[in-house]
């Protein structure tokens, strides 16, 4: 519960000094697949879409560097972290783009504005557990009627593994499997259908099959990345802000004209 409710704090932007810091940008895209338990995986396993990265890095070193910048209640907890990557709010990590192989299609986003990881494995490749902050918008449809059409939208927390092996220089290749826990939403059902609670005038009643709606997605990715540099200011909850193009504005050319210039808020 504490690492949920820091997860929720970092992913607040706070008040801070003003401090400009060189923060690594972790940028990548490749192919997802995911299964949608239930009802949905009973008609098509499997579903497609496209796995991004655009991640400020914020690893054990950067968090020590910079600890004077953290809110203190935060600072303790923060400095014992291996690493938090905390994402840009107008780039979802997953775009679900997977039209009807049989009976359903559906199409939708993810955003995962905090993540925090455990390194399990460091040489001679990374190897992490992950643990994300998520929000889900997904349009279903299907031909089955034990489907039809759904507008999931859900918080969740994603818990899953990634592995990271370095391709050379600043690149490396990058695959993983993140388990996405939701609190239920009925299939076919609207937004504030739990699927297993019916109220019928003054009466609640629990029940109602799990089977029937949409309480985990799981989701394997991998993605060809790189890390760039990006110059931050107004200390740690300000992210380093994207210039596009994206590779002119990270290039060494670009940062020294900027240097004495800050960035916006995320």
């Amino acid at each position: 519960m504490k690492t949920i409710c820091l997860m929720f704090a970092l992913a607040i932007p706070q008040a801070a000094h003003a401090k400009k810091v060189q923060v690594p940008i972790d940028v990548g895209v490749g192919p997802a697949a995911l299964i949608w338990t239930g009802a949905i995986a009973q008609d098509q396993l499997v579903h497609y879409g496209l796995s991004i990265s655009a991640a400020a890095v914020l690893d054990k070193k950067f968090l020590r560097q910079n600890k004077k910048l953290i809110p203190k209640q935060y600072r303790r907890q923060v400095t014992q972290m291996d690493e938090i990557r905390i994402g840009y709010l107008l780039i979802p990590d997953t775009l679900i783009i997977s039209p009807k192989t049989q009976n359903t299609g559906m199409y939708g986003v993810n955003w995962s504005p905090v993540s925090l990881s455990m390194p399990l494995v460091q040489k001679p490749f990374d190897f992490k557990a992950t643990a994300d902050l998520m929000l889900t918008y997904t349009f279903i449809h299907s031909d089955d009627d034990a489907i039809g059409t759904t507008h999931f939208l859900r918080p969740g927390l994603g818990l899953g593994a990634n592995l990271e092996v370095p391709l050379g220089g600043r690149f490396y290749f990058s695959m993983g499997w993140r388990s996405a826990l939701y609190v239920p939403q009925a299939v076919g059902g609207s937004v504030l259908d739990l699927g297993l609670v019916t109220v019928e005038g003054e009466s609640v009643e629990f029940g109602g099959e799990l089977n029937q709606t949409i309480w985990h997605v799981g989701q394997g990715s991998a993605q060809t990345k790189t890390l760039l540099l990006a110059l931050g200011a107004r200390g740690f909850w300000a992210l380093p802000c994207f210039t596009p193009p994206l590779l002119l504005a990270l290039s060494p050319a670009y940062r020294s004209r900027t240097e004495e210039k800050a960035c916006g808020w995320w």
